[in-house]
Order: structure tokens, then C-alpha cells, then sequence
């Protein structure tokens, strides 16, 4: 009887095991010094999931809309629906790669009973969801604190958490705050768009003044670069794409004057012309790849035609072929896997083998997989798995 349960067990974990390193053999940054991630893919409701695919290609991964308050706790205050959410975290920790939580506090897709409530019972609520967040996702590695601080104020609730004028953004001080005091270890960052262009003075202000108002609460900024793509002509903007010397000199500027590494949080290049979208590329994704103060970089949506309505053309696979951006990428971090990096590179066990438990993983050792512990002198198997 206890040889059957044995190799019944056996069986399973090979099973298990096979499984995970099935979804993420092919990671185009797999082994690499920073992460290459990328979103869910949304459906017409905005009901977004993990493709099956996603592990041939990315190793970090954010939820795009369904880990939003609004998604969460929309409808009615105190039925909280997790499952989304849940299902993208599952899909993280199964396979040993970064989650990002994105987001707590934001002026958009928060429940609209927020803006009845008075301010002690907005505080409470605030209070409350960061709990139930905490709750679900304990070991968060990375977290959207504040998204878009002032381009999205939550003008009617941000209040509760303290003075909101621009020179003193103490709601968002409160925020890391309470942040810090729920996640001792995950990288908090402050999220916002157009901080490459146009409003990187304003955005490198807010930072310092998080951070000397709470030192040691926010640990890196995030940079959505929604502003590095030329625009489209059908958007009524004229500007052109952004230079890689612009953008490797805003790197510079950001990480100095505010101390912080920068995560590229949202990456999209849309152009509907495959020459000009792989042109942009081979510019600028060198320079955030390289750059010794980008932690990881997140690119925001992968097919084309599921990605958000301002960036329509950005998908990289189109018609279930590659783009030549794309074909382009996957071969460039392959022969650049060792960029240099700040100290708040996020990475799990995918790096070293696929986890099993807490304390277990399997490696692929001489052709076998074997099960075992990580311990402060090695590896140390417990046992084989079968073939690999």
C-alpha cells in the first residue's frame, strides 16, 4: 500500500511538474536579468484572461482590467468577486513568475457608490480594500499603489486619505502608507503616463515628495510609456515618435532625481504599418532593455485587436502570425540576456526551476527531473520525477 501511494505520487508530481515547465520552456526572457511581461487579453466586456499561450512568450505578468476596484466591488459595497483576479494570480504562482498587482488607488474604474459616501466611510472602504487585496495576494511582488496620481485624480474620495494639493500629495503618501503596512516586501510603485514626455517634472515632484513624506514606502516608479509612439493621424495630435537619446536621457533624469528604479509598466508601440511598428521597436526597446535603471518592462497587450482602444495597432501577433516587430524582439533579448539592472529586479523561480509548494522544486538534472529544496548550500533533491 505505501509502494502504491508512492508512485501514485510520484506520478502526479511528474505530471505537475511537466506541466509548468511545458508553460514556460519557451519564454522569450526566460534566464534573463530583467523581466519581459506582458497583460491579459481583454474580451468585448473587458473580462480579461491568460491566453493559453502567454507562457511561450512572457515571464511577469499584469492583470489588465479585472484586479481594478471597480471590477472587484463595482456593483455593491461589501460583494467583493475575486475569482478574475484570482484565476491571474493562480496563473503566476503556478508558474513561478512575477504578479502585479494593478490597482489600488485610482481615479478610474473605482465603484461609483465611492462618490456617496462621507469621508470617514470613504476612508473605511479604502481601509477595507486594501485588507481584502492583502487577503488574496499576500506576496504580491510588485503593486500599482497610486495610478496616475493627477491625470486620474479620484477627485471626490482622495481626500479621505489626506491633503490633495499638488505641492503637498499627502493622500498619496498615505496611500504607500497603508500600502507598507500590508506588504513588508513587495515593490511598491507609483504608475503614470506621459512622465517619458511632457510631464516629467511634474511626475519626478510627486515621486520625491512620496518619498520623503515615507521613506522607505514607495520603491520604484513606474513608467506606463504610452508617449513614445508617434501619433496616430487619426488621434488629432501631431508628434513624432519619441528618440532613443530623448528617452535614454528621461531614464537618466528620473532615476537621479528621484532615486528610485523604473519599472516600464505599459508598453505599447502602435503603428498599423509592420515596417514603421518594427522600426520603432529596433529604436527604442534597446534603450529600456539596456538601460541599467529599468527593472523589468511590461509591454501592454500582445494580439492584435484586443488591446485598449488608444493603442489599437500595438498587438504583435496578428492573425495568429508574428509581426516583423515581433519576430524581431524575440531574437534581440535572446542575444541580450544579461542587461544591466537596478537592485529592484523582481524575479521568481522560473528562473531556476518550476516550484512545487512552498519550499519545493523541480530541475531538470542529467536529463531527469528531480524534486527538491533550495537550501542555503544548494539544491538538495529528495527524488526524480521520470524523463524530461
Amino acid at each position: 500500500m505505501k509502494h502504491g501511494a508512492s508512485s501514485f505520487l510520484r506520478v502526479v508530481m511528474s505530471v505537475l511538474a511537466l506541466g509548468m515547465l511545458h508553460d514556460t520552456q519557451a519564454q522569450i526572457a526566460k534566464g534573463a536579468t530583467k523581466f519581459l511581461g506582458n497583460i491579459t487579453t481583454r474580451d468585448n466586456s473587458y473580462l480579461d484572461e491568460v491566453k493559453s499561450d502567454f507562457g511561450q512568450y512572457w515571464n511577469q505578468i499584469t492583470a489588465e482590467n479585472v484586479c481594478k476596484w471597480g471590477m472587484i466591488e463595482g456593483n455593491t459595497q461589501g460583494q467583493k468577486n475575486f475569482a478574475r483576479c484570482d484565476s491571474v494570480y493562480k496563473y503566476a504562482r503556478r508558474t513561478g513568475i512575477p504578479f502585479k498587482f494593478h490597482t489600488l488607488v485610482w481615479g478610474s474604474q473605482y465603484p461609483g457608490w465611492m462618490d456617496k459616501l462621507s469621508r470617514d466611510k470613504q476612508l473605511e472602504a479604502i481601509t477595507n480594500w486594501m485588507d481584502s487585496v492583502a487577503a488574496h495576494y499576500p506576496d504580491a511582488d510588485l503593486i500599482d499603489v497610486v495610478n496616475e496620481p493627477y491625470h486620474a485624480h479620484p477627485k471626490t474620495w482622495s481626500s479621505a486619505l489626506g491633503d490633495t494639493s499638488f505641492a503637498n500629495p499627502a493622500w498619496i503618501a498615505k496611500a504607500f502608507q497603508m500600502a507598507r503596512a500590508r506588504w513588508p516586501k513587495a515593490k511598491l510603485v507609483l504608475n503614470d503616463y506621459n512622465n517619458f514626455r511632457w510631464d516629467v517634472d511634474n511626475f519626478i515632484a510627486i515621486a520625491k515628495a512620496v518619498k520623503v513624506a515615507g521613506p522607505g514606502n514607495i520603491d520604484a516608479i513606474g513608467c506606463q510609456a504610452h508617449d513614445l509612439s508617434a501619433a496616430a493621424p487619426s488621434s488629432g495630435y501631431t508628434f513624432p515618435e519619441m528618440s532613443a537619446a530623448d528617452l535614454s536621457g528621461v531614464l537618466k533624469k528620473l532615476h537621479d532625481e528621484t532615486g528610485l528604479p523604473i519599472y516600464v509598466s505599459e508598453l505599447d508601440l502602435s503603428y498599423e504599418d509592420d515596417a514603421a511598428q518594427l522600426n520603432g521597436y529596433k529604436s527604442l526597446f534597446p534603450v529600456l532593455w539596456e538601460s541599467e535603471y529599468v527593472a523589468g518592462v511590461t509591454i501592454w497587450g500582445y494580439i492584435y485587436g484586443k488591446t485598449w482602444d488608444q493603442a489599437k495597432f500595438s498587438g504583435l501577433i496578428k492573425n495568429d502570425v508574428d509581426r516583423p516587430a515581433f519576430t524581431w524582439l524575440k531574437q534581440y533579448v535572446k542575444d541580450n540576456p544579461n542587461p544591466k539592472t537596478p537592485a529592484a529586479v523582481i524575479s521568481r523561480s522560473s528562473a531556476r526551476g518550476a516550484s512545487i509548494g512552498n519550499n519545493l522544486l523541480v530541475r531538470s538534472i542529467g536529463g531527469r527531473l528531480v524534486l527538491g529544496v533550495e537550501r542555503k548550500d544548494g539544491f538538495r533533491p529528495v527524488g526524480p520525477l521520470g524523463r524530461n
